[in-house]
């Protein structure tokens, strides 16, 4: 049934239209101007079509909401428009639907669902608690502190422990001009300068690019292992508080150990000339004993984090009533469980 129609001079509350029009084409993909107002006059009673172009306007402009993506056709032929591409995309979205309690009904359009389930995505949630763990080890280097905990956090390294600790106080000096503590600099200039779908792409082209098993096992407190991967998805197509997390988390979690050698590995690669990269290879790159003493790193617990971290997040809004919706089917609960 239609609501009821507005008094003349009566204003839909700020912000529900907009979130109405994302809502529309999150669940039925890119559409016409024209598509659009109908829906909103057929299931929201709203007939203005000023109204609507000035809402569509702030969605897709890049000065206020950038939503929307505007697509326009040539000549004669009315525009379209579809909800922007790519993690950032995402999180402003969930963002601006999250003050109208709505981001459980954003959970439920096939534009959420394809593109949670995609590699893409993985890939920039992974990203995210990259850059969330780097910069927090930043921070513990320049500490006072932090750096007495690095230290012994070093006490792993062997013989290697003299070299890395080296490092750690050319970058506590902001010692740029040493290629390897300049080439740890420019990743946190990159962290936090860099948005999360460029900070991914970069990220991708490196792990193509070295192909090290040993580099792998070095980030594997901060990936969802396969055998998780479907848990994960799951538990964010239903849980609204894990969905936050995986977007907006801007701090690392203490789940996550601080990984020096990570951050050295990082160095290390970024510290080769950028015409490598250009040219589409690295030097070689021995990660292995970075990786046995990334194994000695003391941790909290035994099960990746992130999926510890998801599956915690779920529990907590399946008891509080607040999942995205009323019943979870029985498979996806024993996936969730199991």
């Amino acid at each position: 049934m239609a609501s009821k129609t507005r008094a003349r001079g009566e204003r839909e509350p700020t912000g529900r239209t907009k979130a109405a029009i994302l809502l529309y084409i999150a669940d039925n993909g890119e559409r016409t101007f024209t598509e659009i107002r109908e829906h909103l006059q057929e299931r929201h009673n709203i007939k203005s079509s000023k109204d609507v172009k000035l809402h569509l306007a702030d969605l897709s402009s890049d000065e206020r909401l950038a939503l929307l993506e505007k697509v326009t056709h040539g000549s004669g032929i009315a525009n379209s428009y579809r909800i922007r591409s790519g993690f950032n995309s995402l999180k402003r979205l969930h963002n601006f639907l999250n003050e109208y309690g709505l981001v459980p009904a954003l959970m439920k359009t096939k534009y959420f669902v394809e593109y949670t389930s995609s590699k893409s995505f993985d890939t920039r949630m992974r990203t995210n608690i990259v850059r969330n763990s780097l910069m927090e080890l930043t921070e513990t280097i320049h500490d006072n502190r932090g750096y007495e905990k690095i230290k012994v956090l070093l006490q792993a390294a062997g013989d290697d422990q003299e070299k890395i600790l080296a490092w750690v106080d050319r970058v506590r000096a902001s010692d740029r001009d040493d290629p390897l503590s300049g080439s740890f600099m420019a990743i946190g200039d990159m962290m936090r300068e860099g948005d999360i779908d460029q900070l991914g792409d970069i990220f991708t082209g490196i792990v193509r690019l070295l192909a090290s098993e040993d580099f792998f096992a070095l980030m594997e407190d901060l990936i969802i292992p396969p055998y998780q991967r479907d848990m994960v998805i799951a538990v964010r197509r239903y849980s609204p508080s894990a969905l936050d997390y995986l977007l907006n988390s801007s701090r690392n979690n203490p789940l996550f150990p601080p990984n020096i050698f990570l951050a050295y590995a990082f160095s290390e690669i970024l510290e080769a000339p950028g015409e490598n990269f250009m040219a589409g290879r690295l030097p070689d790159i021995d990660f292995a004993p970075l990786r046995r003493y990334s194994k000695a790193l003391p941790r909290l617990t035994s099960e990746p984090p992130i999926g510890l971290i998801a599956r915690s997040l779920f529990i907590s809004d399946m008891v509080q009533g607040k999942l995205a919706v009323e019943e979870v089917p029985g498979e996806t609960l024993k996936l969730i469980f199991s």
